[in-house]
């Protein structure tokens, strides 16, 4: 995911991964894995993912 210099800092990467994440869920997804840049890291990191070597991770709750 990218956003334009312009539109950062307006929550539209946010409302993004919140798709994401509810969509994961959905398909009971136990796990969601981006590949982030320097600049991503920060809003996962935010979000609750942890931080790996060039990736960030966000453990899913499945509910039954």
């Amino acid at each position: 995911m990218h956003t334009l210099s312009a539109y950062r800092r307006k929550g539209i990467a946010k409302r993004l991964l919140d798709h994401v994440i509810d969509e994961a869920q959905q398909r009971q997804c136990g796990k969601v894995t981006i590949t982030a840049s320097a600049m991503g890291k920060l809003l996962y990191r935010s979000y609750g993912f942890t931080a790996k070597d060039n990736y960030v991770d966000y453990d899913l709750e499945i509910n039954d």
